[in-house]
Parts: C-alpha cells; structure tokens; sequence
C-alpha cells in the first residue's frame, strides 16, 4: 500500500497530506505543526484541527515526560529509603545483641559488688561505690544501644506532651552553655503520646547535646511541638501524630555525615567528647514507639531534628506519689534460677543464698521445666528471658504459672523482642541489684503461696 503523500493530490490537499505526515514528525520530537492558508474552507478548517491536535501532541508529550521524571526521582529516593531503613534494621540487631551480652557482663559485676559490699571495710566501700556508679553509667550505655536497637522494654504510658516538656526545660537548659539561648515554641494543647517519660526525655535531650556540640562559639537553639495529621509516606503510616523538632543555628551537616548521622558510635567529635549514640537512641525511641526521627541539614546552615510520635487516644497516666522504700530483708525458700550465662549464674547464685534463699540452677528453660515436670519443689522460678534450646524463658514462666499456680515466677530481662506480660509474672530489668532481686522473689512467692 502506497503512503497517503504518494497519491496524485492538487495542491490544497498535498499540502494538507504534508500537515499530517508533518503531524507524525512531530511526535518523533520534532516542533509542532503550524497551520496554513489554501483558499479552500473545508482544507483550511482540517488544517487547523490537525495543528491543534499537534498542539495537544506536544502538549501531553512534555506532560508524560515530566511525570516519567517525577517517578523516576520517587524510585530512586524510595530506594535510598529503603536502603537506609535497611542499614538501620541489621545495625539495630547488632546493637541489640550487643546490648544482652553487655547487660550479663553488667549483671556479673552488679551481683560481685554488692555481695563484697557487704562484708567490706569504709576503704574498700568506698572503693567498691566507685566501681557501682561506673557500672551504673554503663547501665545507661547498654539502654541507648537497646533504644537504637528498638528492643528495650519500655514502661510506656500516655503523657500530657505539652506538660512534660514544660517540665522538662530546665534540664535542657542545664545542658546548654551561657552562648546558647533556649527557645521554646510549642502550640497549645499538644495532643498525648504513648511513650517511656524518661526515654523520651533522653531522647530530646540527646538531640539538644548534639546541636549544643555543633555550636562551639554559641548561637540558638529552638524546640518546637505541633499537632500534624500526616499520610502515609516513608516510615510513617497515615494518622495524627505529634511533630517535636529541634533546630539550631550550628555547623550544619555535609551528606557524608547525613548519611552515617545514625549509625551507633558514628561521631565527628574528638576522642572523650561523645560516644556517637545520640541521634541512634533518638531515632531509636522513635522508631520503636511508632514514629521515625528526621534530619534536615545543610553544612554551615544548622540542623533541625524532627521527631515524630503517635498520638495517643488513652487518658493521660499521672503519676502516683513514689512508696516509702521497704527495710532492706532477707529471703526465704527454695529457688529454682534459671541462666545460661555461667558468670551471671554463679554469681547472683551467690548473692541470693547470702540474703538466705535456697537456690538451685538450671542452663536451659527446657532443664528447669524438666526438674518441675519430674516433682521437684520449688517456692518459685527465676529466669533469664534469652535461652537457648527450645523454650525462652518467657515460654517457661507461661508453662509454670499454667502448670504450677503455687510457684512464684520472677523473669530478668535485658534485651528481648519478646514482652514479658504475663499475669503474675514479676519482671526485673537488668542489670538488677540483689536487693531488687530479694524483693522481686519474696513479693513472688508471697503473690503464688495465697493462690
């Protein structure tokens, strides 16, 4: 079949067939096509429409193109997204990990101290005082990598924002140097989160170090709270949240430091002068309460932290009046402990049998579950939540408290992804005191002897 221009067309119509194939050229990316006079009314009124439709060709053409960019540079910034969600998750395991065999070291030297303690002269408790409180700061270490690791059981409640950080800005201001001035802008009537007080407090405060550290001469420092209602985009699903920002007048941040910004022990600051955790417990309280932490920096223009937390729909937990600390007591009856960790095990063994409890160990829930199974007696359990084998020991304070009503359960936990809410479980953070311990079985197995 012959092309439409190879036919024998008069003038008016060659030029009209010309129209159309220029029309065809044009979608090739070539200008659109301009219409002409013939003298003919019908020919001059198609050559019209047919520019008209090349108008619009090239119209819709421009418009796809710039759509196909715009989803081009969605792609590529969802999967640099995606890649630092990524990064962050396998870092955030890490850090987790490393945090539960922190927490045993921790707890060997908790439990070995407070037993000397006892039997120590004024020299040596003294000595042995300063030994506590360097293990306390590690305590504190070992809770930012949990943050960072969002496995830290967290005494969440719902908290009156605007309260909280009216409450809490003396101890941002303690924090800041004289150079430094400390705004606050918040909107009246922020709406309540569900949150740790004290981690969120950490969290913001390690945000107000961190912009303190990037204005060593002085400058600002402002801190912000809104209500938003945001949809679904990045790591937040659709809903009202409430947006908490700290910006500074600092240094500001070039990409490569954006870029490692929240990984663990990152820091630009000289040795002694901060251990890089900050912005990862920051974002990682965010992360693990349902929101994220965003940073917005330019080099030699500041940076501004903005965190994001649901909003919670429950009333707002106020606090209740702290009970007179109990006389420090002894223990009584028979103890069934339960860790595989040989240096925690013999040592808090230790501790308990000199406060007067009987104590026997097992390595494995699967082991202590077995010993109860076979008739062995017991006036309660004491488990590590991390076991090997097949039962957690979260798994085996649900089988003895189904199976043995009349035995108190008592469960450590340091690091877990698993949360230990089981009624009549008595849960104990580590690294824990052996004081806490006393009480923690004794209140046990008082609760499981009147069952």
């Amino acid at each position: 079949m012959r092309p439409l221009h190879a036919y024998p067309f008069p003038p008016p119509a060659a030029r009209l067939s010309n129209r159309a194939t220029a029309i065809e050229t044009a979608r090739a990316g070539e200008g659109a096509v301009r219409p002409s006079r013939s003298g003919t009314l019908e020919l001059d009124a198609v050559g019209e429409a047919m520019a008209r439709a090349s108008e619009r060709l090239q119209g819709t053409k421009a418009e796809l193109e710039r759509r196909v960019a715009e989803a081009l540079a969605s792609y590529e910034q969802s999967q640099r997204a995606l890649l630092q969600a990524q990064k962050l998750e396998a870092l955030g395991r890490l850090t987790g990990g490393i945090a539960h065999d922190f927490n045993n070291v921790l707890q060997t030297l908790t439990a070995g101290l407070d037993t000397l303690k006892h039997g120590a002269g004024e020299p040596q408790r003294a000595l042995l005082g300063r030994c506590q409180r360097a293990v306390a700061r590690g305590t504190d270490l070992a809770r930012q990598l949990m943050a960072f690791g969002r496995v830290q059981e967290l005494r969440a409640q719902t908290i009156d924002t605007g309260a909280r950080l009216a409450d809490a800005r003396q101890l941002f201001g303690g924090a800041l140097p004289a150079n430094i001035r400390l705004d606050y802008d918040l909107e009246p009537q922020l709406w309540p989160v569900l949150a740790d007080p004290a981690q969120l407090e950490l969290a913001l405060l390690n945000l107000v170090i961190n912009a303190r550290d990037a204005m060593p001469l002085g400058g600002s420092l402002t801190l912000r709270g809104r209500n938003q209602a945001v949809s679904a985009r990045g790591d937040l699903e659709d809903g009202d949240y409430v947006v908490l920002s700290i910006s500074d007048s600092g240094e500001g941040m070039g990409d490569e430091v954006m870029a490692r910004a929240f990984d663990p022990f990152y820091t630009t600051k000289g040795v002694g002068k901060g251990s890089g955790m900050g912005l990862p417990q920051a974002y990682g309280f965010a992360r693990q309460n349902g929101g994220t932490l965003v940073l917005d920096s330019r080099a030699g223009q500041g940076t501004t932290a903005t965190m994001y937390l649901p909003r919670a729909r429950e009333a707002v937990a106020h606090d209740a009046a702290p009970p007179a600390a109990p006389a420090r007591v002894g223990g009584k009856g028979r103890v069934l402990f339960v860790e595989d960790d040989a240096e925690v095990r013999e040592t808090v063994a230790a501790a308990l049998r000199a406060a007067g409890f009987e104590i026997y160990t097992a390595v494995t829930a699967d082991e202590a579950l077995a010993r109860l199974d076979v008739g062995e007696r017991y006036d309660a359990v004491f488990t590590d939540v991390v076991m090997p084998g097949v039962l957690s020991g979260v798994d085996l304070a649900v089988e003895v408290r189904r199976r043995f009503p009349r035995v108190g359960v008592v469960v450590a936990t340091g690091y877990s992804d698993r949360a230990v809410q089981i009624e009549g479980v008595r849960a104990l953070p580590k690294p824990y005191d052996a004081h806490q311990a006393v009480e923690a079985l004794n209140a046990a197995v008082a609760s499981a002897s009147s069952a």
